[in-house]
């Protein structure tokens, strides 16, 4: 049958009796660790272990290490005194090893550990550090009496025995790495030191503790569902105390629920000069900026001033969750057009498809745009309007795309527009732009780019073709009308014609003093009478050169 203890020699070189655990007892050795309880979740058991100074009967000192496997449920402060009598009495047993315990730390604290047992320990201390640890912080401690060292550890394990499966305990001469630790090394710096008498834990931890103890201490399944219970309870009784621990801030933001509760967390972390950052601004922006937009001045004012305090990194994943979230503060706007303008095509889906209607928005695009002074204005509305997974969904363009679209396009010259008209004229009309000028003519394409101004091209296509049949149509009238004139009246016109016509050297026509006669009748033969009226002849010489 396996026992359920192990002893190992100096150094862990080699398991003297028991079970196997070379990793953890080289740890124990290397360390000097007095005391050590971790909970083996697989194994459903505790692992308690402790490094021992010893002599071989008659020869030189050495150390032994000692562990032990127990139940969860039996651990108390009176079974951790057991377990040193027992590593005392199975050390001492080994036969073929014989040895004598002389002590933890040093010789003779051994005997001293048993003799005053259980030591009284400050009650407000011990409420400090559970206090600490309920909120999942650890709690280092500096002490170089090993009889004060386990005499605390026994009395936080007494008060933490429904949630003892949570925790890890260690000391040692070195630090070890647990959820408390305590440690005689001289350089060690902890909430507590003993040997100076020095308590550096904040007194909220005691309120902590006292909710713990109001709640029962109720059994909980992880460290962070027992912090997040607690916290919750904390911020709602007395919140700006809790907001000093700056480290917890994030949490304590995330668990407030009021307007109230959070405009007094907020002058707590001003007076305080707590800085916010990372994923605390992070977490605070996500709750509470779209919450107090427009509608809470106080919180709203220390956001702003909280997201112009950021690095350029945050800063950035601050922009596109506040665009997200439809939050558009000046500096949100002119950092987001900014990054559009830089080819983030992610933060122009975001913002090009946002609806949101206040006047100061276009104000806000205005500034954004004066600011990109020298920047190619043509080129970065090409940008947007060749974004085709924007464009070809039309159901994707909000208010604030098409704001920033026609900001641009009337900040561009007219030539320019006309341009982007043409090659445009389909993603300029999702944004809504107006026609500037009217073509007189059908343009390419059956006159598609008309559609970019507001234009059906086909109706205006039409209208054209009505006009033009209707001004050949009123041509075709007044040429027919002069045809008619024409042909009536042919005979004068062609003696008036003949009168004018030039570079004829000899023209017949008649006097000039003949009065005209009457127009004849017509005959039936196709030889003209003779006229009764002389004829003069006029002779006209072209001059000479």
């Amino acid at each position: 049958m396996e026992l359920d203890y192990s002893i190992y020699d100096t150094d862990a070189w080699q398991v003297l009796e028991g079970f196997r655990c070379d990793e953890l007892a080289k740890s124990l050795d290397r360390q000097g660790t007095i005391f050590y309880m971790e909970y083996d979740r697989n194994k459903d058991y505790a692992i308690l272990g402790s490094n021992l100074k010893v002599q071989i009967i008659g020869g030189r000192e050495e150390r032994r290490t000692f562990i032990e496997k127990i139940k969860i449920e039996e651990i108390s402060a009176k079974r951790i005194f057991k377990f040193y009598e027992r590593a005392k009495e199975a050390v001492e047993g080994i036969k073929y090893h014989r040895c004598k315990v002389l002590g933890l730390y040093e010789r003779g604290d051994f005997e001293r550990f048993f003799e005053l047992r259980r030591l009284s320990i400050n009650e407000e201390l011990v409420k400090r550090i559970i206090g600490k640890l309920v909120i999942g912080e650890n709690v280092r401690i500096k002490c170089s009496d090993a009889s004060k060292s386990i005499s605390l550890i026994s009395e936080i394990i007494e008060r933490l025995r429904e949630n003892l499966h949570l925790f890890k305990f260690a000391a040692s001469e070195l630090p070890k790495e647990a959820d408390v630790i305590i440690s005689r090394h001289e350089r060690f710096e902890g909430d507590v030191d003993f040997d100076k008498n020095e308590i550096k834990i904040n007194r909220v931890f005691e309120k902590i503790y006292k909710i713990y103890e109001e709640m029962g201490r109720r059994k909980y399944m992880s460290k962070e569902e027992m912090s997040e219970d607690i916290l919750r309870e904390a911020v709602k009784r007395f919140p700006e105390e809790i907001c000093a621990l700056k480290n917890k801030i994030g949490k304590i933001i995330e668990f407030c629920e009021d307007i109230k509760t959070l405009e007094r967390l907020i002058r707590c972390v001003r007076n305080k000069g707590i800085k916010i950052q990372g994923e605390v601004a992070y977490t605070l922006m996500n709750k509470w900026a779209r919450e107090v937009y427009g509608k809470n001045e106080e919180i709203e004012s220390f956001l702003k001033g909280l997201y112009m305090k950021q690095g350029e990194k945050e800063r950035r994943k601050l922009t596109k969750l506040l665009v997200k979230r439809g939050v558009f503060w000046r500096e949100v706007v002119n950092d987001a057009i900014s990054a559009i303008y830089n080819r983030d095509e992610d933060m122009l889906g975001e913002f090009a498809g946002k609806s949101f209607k206040r006047e100061e928005f276009e104000r806000y695009v205005g500034e954004a745009l004066e600011d990109l002074r020298g920047g190619n204005l043509r080129e970065f509305l090409r940008f947007i309007l060749n974004n085709k997974e924007l464009i070809n969904n039309k159901e994707k363009i909000g208010s604030c795309g098409k704001v920033l679209v026609n900001a641009i396009f009337n900040r561009l010259e007219e030539g320019e527009r006309r341009k982007l008209g043409r090659k445009y004229e389909q993603e300029l009309s999702n944004f809504g732009i107006k026609p500037l000028i009217s073509y007189p003519y059908p343009v390419k394409n059956g006159g598609r780019e008309l559609s970019n101004f507001g234009i059906e091209p086909e109706v205006r296509y039409k209208k054209i073709n009505r006009r033009i049949l209707a001004f050949s149509f009123a041509l075709m009238i007044i040429g027919f009308a002069i045809g008619v004139y024409v042909g009536e009246n042919f005979q004068p016109i062609m003696k008036i014609s003949n009168f004018i016509t030039p570079n004829q050297t000899n023209v017949t026509q008649p006097s000039f003093n003949q009065t005209p006669s009457p127009p004849l009748s017509p005959l039936p033969s196709v030889t003209p009478a003779l006229s009764p009226t002389p004829i003069v002849t006029v002779i006209y010489h072209s001059p000479v050169p």
